[in-house]
């Protein structure tokens, strides 16, 4: 795969930022089953980050029941590597979709942990509309 580089900002007066670069592999890919592996680099920035560093392994796994139901599991921790960085926990997103050809309904759960502060999880649904070759817009309804 290519190299990743990328930018979140999360918006809360710009105190808190991260910029992160890594790569990935397919490690397995079948009718059935993909799994994507990706390993990053992550620099906070902002007044709010402390200058924590981290390296974050980030697992996607892709799952087909049937032509039509399928899914998809996102996970990743931060893993400090400075004093600044604090364990962190993300299921980005477990879901399960149903397929209408030219769009996806679906559901599924998140979750984020913090330290050893208690579990956040938050369920959604999410209606993904298919651009043909532009590509996918997926929106989601959070709690």
């Amino acid at each position: 795969m290519y190299p990743d580089i990328g930018y979140i900002d999360f918006g809360h007066a710009r105190a808190y930022r991260e910029v992160f670069a890594g790569a990935g592999a397919i490690l397995h890919n079948s009718k059935h089953l993909t799994i994507i592996e990706e390993g990053y680099v992550v620099q906070a920035t902002g007044p709010a980050s402390g200058g924590a560093l981290y390296v974050q392994p980030w697992t996607l796994v892709a799952y087909r029941i049937t032509p039509k139901i399928g899914g998809d599991t996102v996970y990743f921790p931060y893993l400090p590597l400075n004093k600044a960085g604090r364990i962190q926990h993300v299921d980005e997103r477990a879901q399960l979709n149903y397929d209408f050809n030219r769009f996806k309904v679906g559901g599924g759960y998140g979750a984020y942990q913090f330290g050893d502060d208690r579990w956040q999880n938050k369920p959604f649904v999410s209606t993904t509309i298919k651009l043909g070759q532009l590509g996918s817009v997926e929106l989601w309804l959070q709690r």
